[in-house]
């Protein structure tokens, strides 16, 4: 209930962010299911105002997975962290990055290998938790936005991470235990630049992952709607980051 009352006033603050600081035109809220478990895989351009978009747009209570890698301040992690399990927001830590958690000289590999495992445990849960009510839950499988002040591997307004595979794991390990097929709606944004930025958010068709799919060609096959609806032509992807993938 919390979570839910949670939602409804940060929906309504997204909203007012939105219409101040963007100009956004919205394709395809056909696609989603009004009901039962939903999972948005979307396009990661920018690190506040992606999540605000959907947040503000999807008529449905939503919960984002988030990356708090960034935060290492020890005290705010652990606000953070409060305010994530009582919004039921799946908090996971990323690896495979210079500049944030885990500098040589800071903490042990062991030590930091522990840490993020214990969140990617938690996470699935809460996760698996989510959809087996019929919840709706926003995932960024690239990783990481275009434009973010602390650390990106992407280089330009064009780069597209390829699509880890772990939301897919994850939808998988949901569905054998809730005995619920999970929608999975492919969200691409594209971002043109002026005063304000002018977004356009397009929803796909829902996508369902069969008993005996192959997961990683199910995120590729996600991640090629998601690029088509963010108008992206790209010969060839940026190269994928090695290491521990953002959901599994």
């Amino acid at each position: 209930m919390i979570d839910l009352i949670g939602w409804r006033l940060l929906s309504a603050a997204c909203k007012t962010f939105v219409a101040r600081r963007l100009r956004l035109r919205v394709e395809g809220l056909e696609h989603l299911p009004a009901t039962g478990p939903l999972v948005i895989a979307a396009r990661h351009y920018h690190h506040l105002y992606d999540g605000c978009i959907l947040l503000a747009t999807v008529p449905r209570p939503l919960q984002v997975m988030v990356g708090l890698d960034w935060v290492q301040d020890r005290r705010l992690r652990g606000l953070t962290d409060l305010l994530c399990r009582i919004g039921r927001w799946p908090a996971v830590l990323r690896r495979d990055h210079r500049g944030r958690l885990g500098r040589p000289g800071r903490r042990r590999t062991a030590d930091l290998a522990e840490e993020g495992s214990r969140y990617m445990r938690h996470a699935l849960r809460m996760t698996s938790d989510l959809m087996g009510e019929g919840r709706g839950l926003l995932v960024f499988p690239e990783g990481y936005p275009n434009i973010d002040p602390f650390y990106t591997p992407k280089t330009n307004d064009e780069d597209f991470l390829p699509f880890r595979n772990g939301f897919a794991k994850l939808v998988r390990l949901a569905q054998r235990r809730s005995h619920r097929p999970i929608a999975v709606v492919p969200a691409g944004l594209a971002y043109g630049r002026g005063s304000r930025y002018h977004v356009t958010l397009r929803f796909g068709a829902a996508h369902y992952l069969e008993r005996g799919t192959d997961v990683t060609a199910f995120a590729a096959a996600i991640e090629r709607q998601v690029r088509h609806l963010s108008g992206l032509v790209v010969a060839e992807p940026v190269a994928a980051l090695a290491a521990v993938p953002v959901l599994a």
